[in-house]
């Protein structure tokens, strides 16, 4: 660990991979001042790692070296990258232990560290056929070493991402990466991406929303570059009502990872149900900019061009796709009674579009009923969501948002029965 270091996050990073830009506006995007660059080649039995330092302020290389070890020495090869660098930037390191020691969650078996890498970059294709991949990995991975409690976090994540896929096994699903987490927690307690992966969970589907912003403290006090961890830790703040707080941490997740779509999406949904719509707008248009096609970013845009009036633009950002399940539902909304105004309608038919699995339609169709200004339409909705244990967090803060809804009578009811 380097005390003054800030090293910018992997996926920012390996978003720029391959990328036309100079060093200069590379490290603008990434907001650092140092570009690491490097190959690696491998064989059977050796590997050969080149590494390049750029000063990113003129474009002048600082350090090139070159690094060739047989592949039982790819730790070492990290430990000499890792003391070069630092040695060339001049900063301070804090004591932690060697990572070939095998604490901290980690592995001494190459073979075992090699699959545990290719787990994480199949987890990132956020597809069916990566994600099978990515378990297959991690499974080979804590064959060669079954003590290798990140391998273990790693494929209770996979399992989380499954589950939010359609036609998988939900149930399942969950139940294996809830037992994987448990695992890992009992090789390591303390291990940072297992107290984050367990307060997921207590987060997203124990609704233990206390125990959940506990995990992910103390995952950020051990590891506090991590951007994932606070984005997390935003949504549960936000959830709990913490608005200051979660802005901060969701400010802090796009500070550590500019280029996520998903940390600037997860930041709206806490300005939308902080009633910040404005701005909320700006992080859902960034998060596009990254990520046109990211569902939870055109739905959070809608509903905050809705909410300040703009229906005409929220309806060319959500397309008119709803879910078979959901369809007829949905034209029992948009025709609306004789009451209703044709605003109101119109604003209603804005938030038609395309949903997430048909497993979360009630809790992603709850934000609609409520700013059509049936509350109790929206609360009872939320209760299915509750009881099959689909309810999505993000769906509640998107109905924190519609004005007037915490208030509600049966929506303070609901929450306070769930802790809120």
């Amino acid at each position: 660990r380097v005390n003054d270091l800030r090293v910018a996050s992997r996926s920012s990073s390996f978003a720029l991979g391959g990328s036309t830009l100079t060093a200069m506006e590379i490290a603008e995007q990434l907001g650092v001042a140092s570009i690491l660059e490097g190959t690696v080649r491998k064989d059977a039995e050796n590997v050969r790692v080149d590494v390049t330092l750029t000063d990113a302020r003129n474009g002048f290389g600082l350090w090139t070296q070159r690094f060739e070890r047989s592949s039982e020495e790819v730790f070492d090869v990290q430990k000499d990258i890792a003391d070069g660098i630092v040695r060339v930037l001049s900063v301070t390191v804090a004591q932690r232990p060697d990572p070939s020691s095998g604490s901290e969650g980690s592995t001494t078996h190459p073979m075992a560290y090699d699959k545990y890498l290719w787990g994480q970059f199949n987890q990132r294709r956020i597809t069916t056929d990566g994600l099978t991949e990515s378990v297959a990995n991690y499974q080979d991975a804590l064959r060669f070493d079954p003590d290798f409690a990140e391998a273990y976090v790693g494929l209770a994540r996979t399992h989380l991402s499954l589950a939010r896929l359609p036609r998988r096994d939900r149930e399942r699903e969950l139940a294996i990466a809830d037992s994987l987490t448990q695992v890992a927690l009992g090789l390591d307690s303390q291990l940072p991406s297992a107290r984050a992966t367990n307060g997921l969970i207590s987060f997203e589907q124990r609704y233990q929303w206390e125990a959940a912003e506990e995990d992910l403290s103390m995952a950020i006090e051990a590891e506090p570059g991590d951007p994932e961890h606070h984005q997390i830790l935003a949504l549960i703040q936000a959830t709990r009502g913490e608005f200051g707080l979660a802005r901060r941490s969701a400010s802090e997740a796009v500070r550590l990872d500019p280029l996520s779509a998903l940390a600037h999406s997860g930041r709206g949904d806490v300005l939308l149900a902080a009633g910040q719509p404005e701005e909320a707008e700006r992080s859902f248009r960034r998060a596009l900019e990254l990520d046109p096609t990211l569902p939870t970013a055109r739905f959070g845009l809608g509903l905050s061009l809705t909410l300040q009036g703009r229906g005409d633009e929220a309806r060319g950002m959500i397309p008119d796709r709803p879910s078979e399940e959901s369809s007829s539902s949905r034209r029992d909304v948009a025709n609306s009674s004789d009451e209703q105004t044709e605003s109101t309608r119109d604003e209603s038919r804005t938030l038609q579009g395309r949903m997430t699995p048909p497993s979360m339609n009630d809790a992603v169709f709850a934000p609609l009923l409520a700013f059509r200004g049936d509350f109790d339409g929206a609360v009872e909705a939320l209760e299915r969501a509750h009881a099959e244990r689909t309810m999505s967090p993000t769906g509640l803060l998107r109905l924190y948002a519609i004005p007037g809804f915490r208030e509600h009578e049966s929506a303070v009811q609901f929450l306070r029965d769930i802790g809120l």
